[in-house]
């Protein structure tokens, strides 16, 4: 026991020394901004070689990644120093030998982000082995096993080509070469070789590139030497006898910084096979990390590194060892003694590296802690409670506390495991979690060592926590970058900043059919396909330089010529303010995607028998046409044609002849016009003509004969049958008729009318009729203009406020007209008469200029409001719009433009999405905010509601209104909200008309709200004493703060959807005539509340009292609600509606119980709270 104890103190002493020096010199993480960052290099054949070698790799990263340093460390075997660099984190990344990274990666010390590929005698080798040599005349050694008691040349045991692998082969052909063969160490692979050649062993151990390197260079005969237990390995270029495992790895130490790693490999995989740092390493530049599991598996096999046996208990190994240690007992008394001395003669200098191992502990986030399992005592260092997330000493250190720290899904599997490491005497290393008070969870290894007594019984249990929680994270996202890059569907693409193929994914070579070796080094260009001209990729060069991303259409070349389309983002990768480093492309095929979208559109806007335009296409047409004519002051003649005699072909000789007809006439039509004109078939035999750029009304009789000479010729319709028709045409001239393009065609039919009627196969010109509904909206829209110059519209305001807290987050600006015999009319009056008119633009201006001015007036008066005015799309797209707005935003400075704000409606902005967008972007730039009125009306896509920039969506009140009975509302509102969520969009909702609205949007995620239940529009006077006495709904309150979740949605509203349910039974009743009862949902499980209820209200409150007596009133109403519908079937009206009063008492009884139900979940609630 005394010994015991003098040998643990010594190497208490010892371990606080290294403690104290990776304190001060080799914790990387003090190093000051500046310092270097170091790159260990195994050095096997000396520290000169290493630096010859490697120092171009530090100076090609000074370059690359300036201003940072690198300096190149050699780092020999010898004393364990590369291993004692990378646990004290003296070097931030290590180059080495395969077996020797996966004992530093066992530790968790290091992670392999490269692997080098070697350029070899025979070619580029990204894998090696061993090969087993000997003399040509030793025909006795053929394979591993001729070699029992033979003498073996190897360079090192630490040699994985040249020891480890070998071994293992070995071991599996029944020979264990550490026991049964004589083993002479030397300097080095070439030592071994000349050594054989001397003749001083029977074989020779080396790596398998080395015998052919030496004979391409010409310091070995080719038959000097002879291959010994031959292995073929398909495509590797080297003799070899055992079996490959990948080449040397760069591996990143524990602790550096992410992006750091990612810089490095970043620049690593970018260095070229010719470049000089590539050239000096012998080494083709660097891969993708290879797998280095073959390895460990060697390891595991073999007994190697962590796999290695224990070694022999102390007193088997004095029994062993008697006469030996007898000798040297006196020694070692004498050096504990001296010891001991030493240590009494230091404690003040003991004391104070102690404490400079509890500040490197809690550097390094290291903790101690052992058990001694005589007493049961723990003793934890002060790391340990700061790992755990609490002050030194705030709680008794005991086997049971330090558990409760484990996290409780770890903790039974931890405690196991320590119990049998304990119990069977071994050592033990885990990763696990640990869950702090706060509830942080972070990730730690823990590692403990057994100390025993003679009896070979573990007494004191003494071992390491640290935390790696940043370790593992980054571990996993480069697992995981490494994993999406390999396994995406789409392709991508890696250049470096002078556009040079570094590497592609199997997506790439499966769209394009190029290899990364094919590839590699080359340009992109070597996908063109020709169909873009160098303006295209000026413009994508520049959108890359100027914002550092392109996205869009690009048509290439597969390697067998042939093109497909791919939708392509390109970004740049960027380091700091240095420009752009790499560039990364990501790419999906989508050629068919275009053809059937082509192919779509074209069914979608042309005639499926002719080919013509249809009606959809013929409105684009026309309202190109109409402002092509406004533009150049020409005329526009729009003829609409009907064929005479069309019927009698068809009844007389078939449809088929009927179609042929039809074909024909398009043909000709088509022949005939010009190319800025068009001619579209509606269908039957009817069709439209547009003729453009006419200059007088001759010019347009002129074309009108020319089609109708046209038409009336013979057709031949096959079989030597020939018919002949006629056409009736139309014509209303563009501008002289003025109106909208329905309204054109309109016209022009009436006109084709009158042509028909007047005996056919002519034309006749539309003249204006005194249209009575022409003239009313003529005369509406007059009035609407002079209401505007006699001050008779006026703005109310209705809030928008956070329903959490009851602030009024903004007020929205609505028109309404003081009409002086109708009264105040409301918007829907009287702005679908102007719209898309010039009277719109202008009362558009005008509510502009009174808002700014109402808000800046609030703002003089201490109400600091946001203001959103609603905006047409045509005032938006006014030409005169920006710069009316930066009027306003001058003329009001006091303003900050952030209070201001636009509301467009969804189905406006939908007609001109790209114009909207364009103009939105201008006014955003300005610090205006848009918010999107009155959403879910229209049909926008994903793609539209991404494109549109808006920062605030508002859902139509048509969804809110019903949200409380109609599911598919609600579903609707969720989509919104979700989708407003994924895109970071505000949201407001309109309509909420009563508590249960609020409550139900609160509990969806929607805080902002707007409607009656808040207030009614305003006059401006009114807002500030309506906002200085609003209170929220203090139902809205209450669902916070009894933390009310998703799921209990239907309880909350169950009171309201009922009783909006029996209100709609009894309207059933209260008719004579019975109507669809089934939409009643009479079944107590079909409605929303009857389906929670047996679902996840049965799962959360089941035990509840409450919730079982709610159940049974809930079922109790729909069967009294059942029989009455019943009755009221059966012609029994008087009895149905007498049983009403039973069924409102069932419905207060059911609001009672619950409130019941309510308050006894609120009491739950709080009393899980303060447990």
């Amino acid at each position: 026991m005394l010994h015991w104890k003098s040998r643990t103190q010594s190497g208490r002493i010892a371990f606080t020394a290294v403690c104290i020096w990776l304190f001060l010199f080799g914790n990387p993480t003090l190093a000051e901004e500046g310092d270097p960052v170091r790159i260990g290099v195994l050095a096997h054949r000396g520290e000169a070689l290493v630096m010859e070698s490697w120092q171009g790799h530090a100076d090609y990263l000074n370059e690359r990644l300036a201003p940072l340093r690198f300096e190149i460390v050699p780092l020999p075997f010898a004393n364990r120093e590369m291993t004692l660099a990378v646990e004290g984190r003296l070097v931030d990344f290590i180059i080495t030998n395969p077996g020797h990274y996966i004992e530093l990666q066992l530790g968790g010390h290091a992670t392999a982000i490269a692997t080098r590929r070697v350029q070899g005698s025979n070619g580029i080798i990204d894998s090696f082995g061993g090969s087993l040599v000997t003399l040509p005349h030793r025909q006795d050694i053929q394979s591993y096993k001729d070699l029992r008691g033979k003498t073996l040349l190897i360079p090192s045991v630490h040699s994985l080509g040249a020891w480890q692998s070998q071994l293992r082969e070995a071991l599996q052909q029944g020979l264990d070469l550490r026991t049964q063969t004589h083993i002479v160490q030397l300097d080095d692979h070439h030592a071994v070789v000349e050594a054989l050649l001397r003749g001083e062993g029977d074989v020779g151990f080396i790596r398998s590139d080395v015998l052919d390197d030496l004979i391409a260079k010409g310091r070995l005969q080719a038959d000097a030497l002879r291959l010994a237990n031959p292995i073929e390995q398909p495509g590797y270029p080297h003799r070899l006898s055992t079996r490959l495992y990948p080449e040397w790895p760069l591996a990143v130490v524990s602790g550096v910084p992410q992006d750091l790693a990612k810089s490095v490999l970043t620049a690593l995989l970018a260095l070229g096979p010719e470049h000089p740092a590539s050239l000096s390493a012998n080494i083709r530049g660097w891969s993708v990390v290879g797998d280095y599991s073959p390895v460990l598996n060697l390891f595991r096999e073999v007994g190697l590194g962590p796999f290695k046996p224990a070694p022999l208990a102390l007193k088997e190994l004095i029994l062993r060892s008697w006469p030996v240690f007898t000798g040297l007992a006196g020694l070692l008394l004498l050096a504990l003694f001296l010891t001991l001395v030493t240590v009494m003669r230091s404690r003040k200098q003991l004391f104070e590296m102690q404490e400079l191992l509890k500040k490197s502990q809690e550097i390094s986030l290291v903790g101690s802690w052992s058990v001694d399992h005589r007493n049961h005592q723990l003793t934890i260092s002060d790391q340990v409670y700061r790992l755990f997330g609490y002050e030194p000493g705030a709680f008794v250190a005991t086997y049971q506390t330090y558990l409760q720290a484990i996290h409780p899904e770890d903790r039974e599997r931890v405690e196991q495991a320590f119990l049998n490491a304990a119990k069977n005497n071994q050592s033990w290393e885990m990763v696990h979690r640990i869950l702090r008070p706060d509830g942080a969870v972070r990730t730690v290894l823990e590692k403990s060592i057994n100390v025993v007594n003679e009896r070979g019984e573990p007494i004191i249990s003494t071992g390491s926590i640290q935390d790696i929680t940043e370790q593992s994270e980054n571990e996993h996202k480069l697992r995981l970058a490494a994993n999406v890059f390999q396994h995406s569907a789409e392709g991508i693409l890696i250049t470096d900043a002078d556009a040079r193929i570094l590497d592609v994914n199997a997506a790439f070579s499966h769209i394009t059919g190029y290899s990364l070796e094919e590839v590699e080094g080359k340009t992109p260009r070597i996908l063109q396909s020709g169909r873009h001209d160098e303006g295209f990729y000026q413009a994508m060069w520049n959108a890359l330089l100027d914002r550092g991303f392109w996205k869009g259409v690009v048509w290439n070349k597969r390697k067998d010529g042939v093109e497909y389309a791919e939708q392509l983002t390109i970004s740049a990768v960027r380091s700091g303010d240095q420009g752009a480093r790499q560039y990364v492309a990501i790419f999906s095929d989508i050629t068919e995607q275009l053809e059937r979208q082509n192919h779509i559109e074209h069914l979608a806007h042309h005639d499926g028998l002719t080919g013509l335009p249809n009606r959809m296409l013929l409105h684009d047409r026309l309202k190109q046409a109409i402002a092509y004519s406004d533009r150049h002051n020409t005329l526009l003649a729009v003829a609409y044609m009907d064929l005479d005699g069309f019927k009698p072909v068809n009844d007389d000789h078939g449809h088929e002849a009927g179609d042929h007809l039809l074909m024909e006439i398009a043909y000709r039509l088509k022949s005939s016009l010009r190319a800025q004109d068009t001619v579209a078939r509606l269908g039957g035999d009817e069709f439209v003509l547009l003729l453009s750029d006419l200059h007088s009304v001759d010019e347009c009789e002129q074309a009108a004969d020319r089609i109708i000479a046209l038409i009336s010729t013979p057709i031949d319709i096959g079989d030597e049958v020939q018919v002949q028709v006629s056409a009736s045409v139309g014509i209303a001239l563009y501008p002289l008729i003025e109106g909208a393009d329905d309204t054109l065609l309109r016209n022009a039919d009436q006109a084709m009318y009158v042509a028909k009627t007047s005996g056919k196969g002519r034309y006749h010109l539309f003249e204006r009729q005194s249209d009575s509904g022409t003239r009313t909206r003529h005369e509406e829209r007059e009035r609407i203009e002079q209401a505007l110059r006699n001050e008779e519209f006026l703005l109310y305001y209705q809030p928008i406020v956070d329903m959490c807290t009851g602030k009024v987050v903004a007020v929205e600006a609505l028109l309404r007209w003081q009409h002086p015999q109708e009264g105040l009319l409301l918007p829907e009056r009287f702005l679908p008469v102007i719209e898309n008119s010039e009277v719109a633009v202008n009362l558009g201006y005008w509510v502009m200029d009174q808002a700014f001015d109402q808000l800046a007036r609030w703002h003089r008066q201490g109400l600091e409001l946001s203001l959103n005015i609603n905006v047409s799309a045509c005032h938006l797209l006014d030409q005169g719009f920006i710069d009316h707005l930066q009027h306003l935003l001058q003329q009001h400075a006091e303003l900050p433009p952030y209070s201001i704000g636009l509301e467009i409606q969804e189905t406006a902005a939908l007609d001109d999405i790209g114009r909207v967008s364009n103009r939105v972007g201008r006014c955003r730039a300005l610090g205006i905010g848009f918010a999107l009125d009155d959403f879910g009306t229209g049909y926008s896509s994903l793609s539209y509601f991404r494109r549109l920039p808006m920062d605030c969506v508002k859902i139509d009140r048509s969804f809110v209104k019903d949200m409380i009975d109609d599911e598919d509302d609600l579903a609707v509102i969720e989509g919104i909200i979700g989708l407003s969520q994924a895109f970071q969009r505000r949201l407001v909702a309109e309509g909420v008309e009563t508590p249960q609205h609020g409550v139900a949007l609160l509990m969806l995620g929607c805080v902002y709200a707007q409607g009656y239940e808040i207030a009614r529009p305003m006059p401006p006077e009114q807002m500030p004493d309506w906002i200085e006495g609003y209170a929220p709904s203090p139902g809205w309150q209450d669902c916070l703060n009894q933390r009310w979740t998703r799921d209990d949605l239907p309880l909350l509203l169950v009171d309201q959807h009922h009783s909006n349910w029996i209100d709609r039974v009894q309207t059933y009743l209260d008719s004579d005539q019975p109507s669809d009862a089934h939409l009643l949902n009479l079944h107590h499980r079909q409605c929303r509340f009857g389906r929670w209820y047996k679902g996840v209200g049965t799962r959360l409150y089941a035990q509840l009292p409450e919730f079982i007596t709610l159940g049974e009133t809930h079922r109790r109403i729909h069967d009294q609600a059942r029989r009455l519908i019943q009755l009221h079937g059966h012609g029994e009206l008087e009895s149905a509606r007498a049983g009403m009063a039973d069924l409102l008492e069932s419905k207060q009884t059911l609001i009672e119980q619950v409130a019941l139900l309510k308050d006894r979940v609120k009491r739950l609630r709080g009393q899980r709270t303060e447990d």
